[in-house]
């Protein structure tokens, strides 16, 4: 019977392990949604190659480890445009730098109403010059259920 390390050491083993870890990364694979484990099945074809040579398995795992790692950083700049993840303005938030007609007078005390897509919000503003009703101020941020707008310069 083989010792351990005889075992680690032959040819035949190494090959049949690093199948066996390429199959079960691209099993993997297919059956996720997301990209998790192809880097595997990348860094177990050069295991594979490395136990086609013989040259030990210790050597065949920092094979793997490196070609993996390898792989894993050029697939950031590879699918860099399909994994950004793109901030989309949605519902109120897309009122943000628009105008709006200001319907009752707004101060930085006070709140006030203004109108934009037939739609009266309460406004407010932190600037020192009051927005008078039927001036125009532009949508800067959304604070809870207020729009903080600033007056518009014409």
């Amino acid at each position: 019977m083989m010792i351990l390390s005889e075992l680690f050491e032959s040819q035949l083993f190494g090959i049949v392990f690093w199948v066996a870890v390429m199959l079960i990364a691209i099993v993997i694979e297919v059956t996720t949604v997301q990209l998790v484990s192809i880097w595997f099945a990348g860094g177990a074809i050069v295991g594979i190659v490395l136990a086609i040579f013989n040259v030990g398995f210790v050597w065949e795992l920092l094979g793997f480890a490196v070609a993996s790692s390898i792989l894993l950083v050029l697939s950031k700049f590879v699918f860099k445009k399909k994994i950004e993840v793109k901030d989309t303005k949605t519902n109120s938030d897309s009122l943000v730098g628009l105008e709006l007609v200001v319907t009752s007078r707004v101060t930085d005390r006070t709140c006030g109403e203004g109108k934009i897509r037939d739609v009266v919000w309460t406004v407010i503003t932190n600037d020192n010059t009051p927005i008078e009703s039927g001036e125009y101020a532009v949508i800067k941020e959304i604070v809870g259920n207020k729009l903080l707008v600033t007056r518009k310069d014409v």
